[in-house]
């Protein structure tokens, strides 16, 4: 094994423990609370489970309810402390991807969404990287890449948000923006127009910004735009697992061998 990838690869596994820890703090907390089962009811859910398995909804209501999500988070805040004190193998790290996955399963990615999506991408990752430190970094960062390369493709297709006018909107609809914010924004005193498109660029050259002599300037402006997400639209769950897959990027830019 490569000692380098070896160490880079801890080194996601660290900050996606600290991630997972995090949510599933907040995930146990609404459980425990009811306002999980409020939003997302577990009836409603089994009986989707129910059409697309083999399982009855029964069976499905009995797995997720309240009491064994509560001990699913539990066990998940375990293990990431102990990876993110102690590291895990494959097997470690096979048990995580499963109790996030029937986490996403209780909630059908109306919780978590996008983060829960990238938290498998990171931890199939680290999986792979037990066996092949390479083939894990480059898999992660293949997919940390591919996020935000996509997401500025389906920007780009939509006028509004190279005029701002999306952005606008999505400010103006946050629940945790300012009102002192929302007026300004639709007052016109921000100047949404060229930040939009900035934003767009961004996303749109990031395979391009991922060579040894960029990607500190890269990864600092991906860190801004996730800590945007968190301050103007509450994405608080999106910013550590994202950050996350940095060491891999860095090992992309710097250490895979594309640039050399």
């Amino acid at each position: 094994m490569n000692p380098e990838a070896s160490l880079i690869l801890h080194a996601v596994g660290m900050i996606a423990s600290l991630a997972i820890v995090l949510q599933a703090l907040e995930i146990g907390i609404a459980v425990w609370n009811k306002s999980a089962e409020r939003q997302v009811p577990v009836t409603a859910v089994a009986r989707i489970l129910e059409e697309s398995s083999f399982f009855s909804a029964r069976v499905w209501r009995g797995l997720l309810t309240s009491r064994s999500m509560i001990l699913i988070q539990i066990l998940r805040i375990a293990l990431g402390i102990w990876a993110f004190r102690f590291g895990l193998g494959a097997t470690g790290w096979s048990v995580q991807l499963l109790l996030t996955l029937l986490t996403m399963l209780r909630f059908l990615g109306a919780w978590n969404g996008g983060s829960d999506a990238m938290t498998v991408v990171v931890l199939t990752g680290l999986i792979a990287g037990s066996f092949r430190p390479e083939a894990g970094l480059l898999w992660i960062s293949l997919q940390s890449i591919l996020s935000y390369f996509l997401s500025g493709i389906r920007k780009a297709r939509n006028p509004r948000w190279w005029n701002g006018k999306a952005l606008r909107g999505f400010l103006i609809a946050s629940p945790v923006s300012s009102a002192f914010l929302k007026r300004e924004v639709r007052l016109g005193s921000v100047a949404l127009g060229p930040i939009s498109a900035v934003l767009v660029l961004f996303q749109l050259l990031i395979p391009f910004l991922l060579v040894p002599h960029l990607v500190p300037v890269a990864l600092l402006f991906a860190a801004l735009f996730h800590v945007g997400n968190v301050v103007f639209f509450g994405l608080n769950r999106f910013f550590w697992i994202w950050i996350a897959t940095f060491p891999a990027l860095v090992w992309w830019a710097t250490k895979s061998g594309l640039f050399r």
